[in-house]
């Protein structure tokens, strides 16, 4: 390879284009790596970072063309990838201990809502496709005011996918579900709290628990993962973790437990005081680049360590929770409704007797319900008043024996929703003429961990193969 630009290259790329037509070095191009014909030449970094207006949208004519004329078109599913912002405005002000993302530009840049739905608007229009991915790391707060209420508002079945912080307001996932964001990745990585302040989330185990709930009563599909292998953790910090997780098998169920791996520019990487002094290119690099170890540790960006944290017998136990939360997810069910003072929750959790719980009146249970399925909002914890007295702890206390609520750590918090839907299948969409009629795309449907077909048209809507639910929000129509 003749050329690199390290960084973001919108500045730097033009720059190098015109040296190469005008025939001239490229010694004032900042970040590029380049071979003058004697040697290589690494040029030094710039610190400027490209702005939201430089920020440049996607075209997507040529891959467009070469998908049309592939003979294998009809096993592609294609989705839109979308940019909205940069860096990260959490990693900003709070680093996480185990992130390496954004290690050459933090700085949190944004286009306004509007521009980027104007992007959106013209590729759907031109590719008549719906599944939108957006590549942010984290999603701009501004965006819950001046974006997805553009997107609810414009009566098109998109499918939108956003990386978002899981401390978000159950408003704020309502307006996500609203918007037909159905899947979003929100950083969940473990309901306890010990563990999350080695990872210095800045988040606790409970508002993550809540984040759980809140996606299945405002349907976005979430991926999350159970990490382990921080310096410093014991069993005990798991053992009650491990211990609570079959009072949420009704919510979605993470992808699996995962010791973390050391990432280049995340603050593990940068301070070896942390606990990960000892490190080497992880492996698969090694089977790749036939290099010497001290040049290949330049270039990776995942290092192999020596395992920090927990093993034995609580590790494998860690471990084997994923799958056993999957089996029993799809046969669970924990919901309630409220209907004036009386509360009815609905218990058929898989590995628990059905039960069914009525709370009427104004009495502790029933106040103290109320506070764990809602506490304050302009609390940052969840710790309720509802827990300050005795009568109060032990009603918390009797909630918590059948375990509709799950209580910890001076916190306690509802686990049913009050409604469960299911997020709009994903699928292509092409003109019938252009198609020969409606086209099937394989998409994996929440909870079956399987490929489900879906077939779609303009003029008939969505619909799951052979199924006669309705799966289109009401009203809303294709973009023509």
């Amino acid at each position: 390879m003749d050329r690199v630009v390290r960084g973001e290259a919108e500045y730097a790329f033009p720059a190098l284009l015109e040296h190469m037509e005008e025939g001239t070095p490229p010694t004032d191009v900042p970040g590029l790596c380049w071979w003058d014909g004697h040697g290589s030449r690494a040029n030094t970094e710039t610190r400027r970072t490209v702005a939201p207006a430089g920020i440049p949208a996607p075209d997507y004519d040529q891959w467009q063309a070469a998908l049309d004329a592939s003979p294998v078109q009809e096993y592609v599913h294609p989705k839109l990838v979308a940019e909205g912002a940069r860096g990260c405005w959490w990693g900003e002000k709070h680093h996480c201990a185990l992130c390496g993302f954004n290690g050459s530009a933090m700085a949190f840049r944004a286009k306004p809502g509007e521009r980027l739905w104007q992007e959106i608007d013209r590729l759907v229009r031109r590719h008549r496709l719906l599944d939108v991915v957006t590549v942010d790391n984290i999603i701009d707060m501004a965006y819950f005011r001046d974006l997805l209420p553009r997107v609810a508002e414009s009566g098109w079945d998109l499918r939108l996918h956003y990386e978002v912080k899981s401390n978000l307001t159950p408003g704020q996932l309502r307006l996500l579900g609203e918007s037909g964001t159905v899947h979003i990745q929100p950083g969940i990585e473990s309901p306890g709290s010990r563990v999350l302040d080695l990872m210095d989330e800045g988040v606790t185990g409970a508002r993550n628990v809540r984040t759980l709930r809140e996606c299945e009563n405002h349907a976005p599909t979430c991926s999350w993962n159970l990490l382990h292998g921080f310096p410093g953790e014991t069993a005990d910090d798991y053992t009650p973790v491990i211990d609570q997780l079959p009072a949420l098998v009704h919510l979605q169920p993470p992808s699996g437990a995962h010791r973390i791996q050391l990432e280049r520019f995340s603050p593990h990487f940068t301070d070896p005081a942390l606990g990960f002094g000892k490190r080497c290119p992880a492996e698969t690099y090694q089977r790749v680049h036939d290099l010497p170890e001290g040049e290949l540790a330049d270039l990776v960006y995942l290092f192999d360590t020596e395992d920090a944290g927990i093993r034995g017998p609580v590790e494998q136990r860690l471990r084997g929770a994923p799958a056993a939360w999957r089996a029993g997810h799809a046969d669970s069910r924990l919901l309630f409704e409220e209907s004036g003072e009386e509360l009815l929750v609905v218990d058929r959790r898989h590995g628990r007797p059905p039960a069914t719980h009525r709370f009427t009146g104004r009495r502790r249970p029933c106040a103290s319900w109320r506070a764990a399925a809602a506490p304050p909002p302009c609390t940052g914890c969840w710790h309720n008043a509802a827990m300050t007295c005795r009568t109060g702890r032990e009603a918390v206390g009797l909630l918590a024996a059948e375990r509709p609520a799950l209580v910890g750590g001076g916190w306690a918090v509802a686990l049913p929703p009050r409604i469960r839907r299911r997020p709009v299948p994903c699928t292509a969409i092409r003109p019938a003429a252009q198609a020969g009629g409606s086209r099937c795309s394989h998409v994996p449907t929440r909870g079956s961990g399987r490929p489900g077909p879906v077939s779609a048209s303009p003029a008939a809507g969505f619909r799951p193969a052979g199924a006669a639910v309705r799966t289109r929000r009401p009203g809303r129509s294709v973009p023509r």
